[in-house]
């Protein structure tokens, strides 16, 4: 770099914000370096879940803390299902997730 080519900084620096309280990463079972994080910003009132592949996000959704329990009630009853099937030997009539998805 040229000397005197870099100009000083003088912007001011915006508020400090608190970094989100919970975040957690989970790991495609494909592979291929792909996760999906979940980010919690209370301070906001949303979760956000992102799509990351390598060290790169390519796709985010921001859900509003509201509602989360209809999510929550999803993810259950999916599993719920599943444990189901598995304890009984048979798919639930018209609630498999091959056929629902």
């Amino acid at each position: 770099m040229a000397p005197g080519s870099c100009k000083a900084h003088t912007a001011q620096v915006s508020t400090v914000r608190r970094l989100p309280i919970r975040r957690d990463m989970f790991v495609d079972e494909r592979g291929d370096d792909r996760g999906l994080r979940v980010t919690t910003h209370c301070d906001e009132g949303i979760v956000v879940l992102s799509i990351w592949h390598d060290d790169r996000c390519t796709a985010s959704f921001r859900l509003p803390i509201a509602e989360c329990g209809r999510l929550i009630g999803v993810l259950a009853s999916g599993l719920s299902d599943q444990l189901l099937e598995e304890r009984d030997g048979l798919p639930l009539p018209g609630q498999r997730c091959a056929e629902g998805s």
